[in-house]
């Protein structure tokens, strides 16, 4: 997703979310390549730390600030093929 982003290739990152959520995330990121904000985000995902496995199909990364205060949960689910997707940003 990251490569994606740094692309500027909007269509091919909103792929790594789940079907459920795609439409939503695509209008957030848009507005936020909008808003000069795309890097932001960017610099976020590339500053996750490590991740835990919750159970045998959903993994959560804790978003953390500059001061080191979590801010947010990245989850993503295990789908049927068995591909890794974001299901909550």
């Amino acid at each position: 997703m990251i490569t994606a982003l740094e692309k500027g290739n909007l269509t091919l990152a909103a792929k790594y979310f789940v079907p459920e959520i795609r439409e939503a995330e695509s209008e957030d990121m848009n507005k936020l390549n909008g808003a000069n904000l795309l890097a932001d985000l960017i610099n976020s995902l590339k500053n996750l730390g490590d991740g835990r496995l919750l159970n045998s199909s959903h993994y959560r990364y804790e978003v953390r600030d500059e001061t080191g205060q979590p801010v947010t949960d990245i989850d993503l689910i295990k789908n049927k093929a068995g591909l890794w997707k974001i299901s909550s940003l």
